[in-house]
């Protein structure tokens, strides 16, 4: 079964570059509508959220709610965006990772199947040997 990721960018050329690659990987892409609202994330329960931390940084806003949300907060949120506080404002609302714009694609894909194999690990434990 694909994984399936969320992207959620205010840049409708960026949308269909990453999702042409990232289905070229291997995976479901989702594109959130907009403007968004937090239950297209409870409906779909994508593996992991790409986010562009956008205009007036709503981004982070959006990375918060999730983080908040008892059932959404275990999904993993990668931020991205050509501000150069990204490192702060990717931790200020609780980011899991993030990647400046421009980032090299191997890269990208690279950290979101990292991300995707930890973030699995830490919902499905292994079972206790007997």
């Amino acid at each position: 079964m694909k994984k399936t990721i969320l992207l959620i960018d205010k840049d409708p050329a960026i949308i269909e570059v990453i999702a042409s690659i990232l289905k070229e990987e291997g995976y479901e892409v989702a594109i959130s509508k907009k403007p968004f609202h937090i239950d297209e994330v409870h409906e779909l329960k994508p593996e992991l959220i790409l986010l562009h931390n956008g205009l007036n940084d709503m981004g982070m806003e959006i990375c918060k709610a999730i983080k908040e949300d008892v059932g959404l907060k275990d999904i993993p949120v990668l931020m991205t965006s050509t501000q150069s506080d990204l490192p702060a404002k990717a931790a200020q609302s609780c980011a899991d990772a993030y990647l400046a714009k421009p980032f090299d694609i191997d890269k990208l894909c690279d950290l979101i199947k990292e991300m995707i194999v930890t973030a699995g690990k830490k919902r499905d434990p292994d079972p206790l040997p007997y």
